[in-house]
């Protein structure tokens, strides 16, 4: 039997008149967002930059526990590798919490910026 043939509708991307994209606002015309500005929420953004650079904070402190430390266990010097490690981790979860804190921004909307787009 053979496959039998599936016919796909295609769809194309509503397109954006110039005014829409030069200001870069195209998304904040769905009726989501609309509804979130009317009840007066803030809108988050995330710097996925940041958050990145949080999670390889992390990543780096379970190498120095799990990987790291351990190949010193037996050794003269595993205590102060160990104070070592314990340094750098509190340092780390420090900048991991300063990262995560700085990648979300809010935005709130003010009627300044609802004339600014009507206009």
């Amino acid at each position: 039997m053979p496959f039998p043939h599936i016919w796909h509708e295609t769809r194309q991307p509503p397109l954006l008149n110039s005014e829409s994209v030069n200001r870069g606002c195209w998304l904040e015309e769905s009726d989501d967002i609309q509804q979130l500005e009317g009840n007066g929420l803030a809108r988050l953004k995330v710097n996925v930059f940041y958050v990145i650079s949080a999670v390889c904070s992390l990543a780096l402190i379970g190498y120095a526990w799990f990987a790291f430390l351990p190949s010193f266990e037996g050794a003269a010097e595993y205590w102060s590798v160990r104070n070592v490690v314990i340094l750098l981790t509190v340092l780390l979860l420090v900048v991991s919490g300063i990262q995560f804190v700085l990648s979300v921004k809010t935005e709130e909307i003010s009627q300044d910026d609802d004339s600014r787009r009507l206009g």
